[in-house]
């Protein structure tokens, strides 16, 4: 969970970090939370984490 939040932060900046917490406390699929949080499709924000994981990590 760190490292999503990490790339987060890094991607889309500390100020969505407070929303990202707030709907993760609600009952909220991936498909509505990512796109609610961070205005970009689902698809686009898994395919920069994975990018980012291997990018940062080698993953």
């Amino acid at each position: 969970m760190a490292l999503l939040f990490e790339f987060a932060v890094q991607r889309y900046g500390r100020e969505r970090l407070p929303d990202l917490l707030a709907q993760m406390r609600r009952p909220i699929t991936w498909q509505t939370l990512i796109p609610a949080v961070f205005n970009v499709l689902v698809e686009e924000f898994e395919a920069g984490w994975r990018g980012w994981l291997g990018e940062e990590y080698g993953l």
